[in-house]
């Protein structure tokens, strides 16, 4: 303990071993190792070991923006939530609707996957409660009638084919990324075991490529409307140039349509996006496999350090063609 009115001296790294301790914990998302960016010939032989789990989430994340039905979806999804969170009143008429089951709906965050997995389980379990409060207000002709038409539209939404598929289909991937971004959290976890969770990640989504009739069975089990959109409303056609004509054109049915720009669009950039990770955690789990050193590396989770007093790992050792990682000071 320090005595009164003495000078508290403390000691701070230097300005260059700080700099360059911050580029050790830097982590980037992965599509490929990539080297350490810094101009000293110690760090030419680094390589990068991004967030896992970090990396994972991106993985939603650049799925939905390439797929605009996956995009609506979400945004379904949180509209339900902001409605009813909007007001006490409206709460209050969801929970007596759901007096049989809990019923809290959940927010997400635009980066936080395992809260997209939360608002979509509520939402796939208690689909039928959600849909009844909303024809409770619409239908009361003492509520304000802004409240019964945003009321309207979200049912209309909730209960069409393209919604209740997407429904079925999301809630089984992302519980699935969420069970294997809890494991990856796991700050013990080894480069080795990473790449086993995003294999058997990987195999999962490729399996579910094929189930196109099963998840289209729960949807029309859960759906109040037994067509896909397309198929209830007039097809646009393309104004043709003055030297073409129709003869070729393919016309997909409503539902070959759904499956090819939705379905497939959707689990292919999951594919796609899984196996660029999880080649790039190989190729760093072979370059330093073999002995005991490839269970000592571990891929950095949780929140990035702060400060020198929170360092959770150290990069040292750059000699040729090896490098040492100490973890927490073992």
């Amino acid at each position: 303990m320090d005595t009164p009115g003495t000078p508290t001296t403390r000691s701070y790294p230097a300005p260059g071993l700080w700099a360059r301790r911050q580029q050790c914990l830097q982590t980037w998302d992965c599509s490929a190792p990539t080297t350490l960016p810094s101009g000293s010939d110690k760090f030419k032989r680094s390589v990068s070991n991004p967030c896992s789990g970090h990396s994972l989430n991106l993985v939603g994340v650049h799925v939905v923006g390439s797929c605009s039905e996956a995009s609506n979806f979400f945004a379904i999804v949180q509209s339900v939530y902001n409605f009813f969170s909007a007001s006490t009143h409206r709460w209050a008429i969801l929970k007596r609707c759901a007096q049989e089951k809990s019923l809290t709906l959940k927010s997400f965050s635009t980066t936080r996957w395992s809260a997209r997995a939360d608002a979509v389980s509520v939402l796939n379990q208690c689909l039928s409660q959600i849909i009844k409060a909303l024809k409770e207000i619409e239908e009361n002709i003492s509520e304000n009638p802004i409240a019964r038409q945003e009321a309207k539209g979200i049912r209309n939404q909730l209960e069409s084919l393209e919604f209740t598929f997407m429904l079925s289909l999301w809630d089984f991937l992302l519980s699935r990324f969420n069970a294997v971004n809890l494991r990856l959290q796991n700050v013990k976890i080894s480069i080795d075991e990473v790449v086993n969770q995003y294999e058997a990640l990987i195999k999962i989504v490729d399996e579910t490529r094929d189930q196109f009739d099963y998840y289209e069975i729960r949807a029309l089990n859960m759906s109040e409307i037994k067509e896909y959109r397309s198929e209830t409303q007039r097809p646009g056609k393309r104004k043709l140039k003055a030297d073409e004509t129709r003869d070729g054109e393919l016309e997909l049915s409503a539902r070959d349509k759904f499956r090819v720009d939705a379905f497939n669009v959707i689990l292919d950039e999951l594919l796609s996006e899984l196996n660029s990770r999880c080649a790039s955690y190989t190729e760093i789990n072979e370059k330093f496999a073999g002995g005991s050193f490839s269970n000592r590396v571990t891929s950095e989770s949780g929140p990035t350090p702060k400060g020198p007093e929170t360092e959770s790992w150290v990069a040292s050792g750059w000699n040729d063609g090896d490098c040492e990682v100490r973890l927490n000071g073992g």
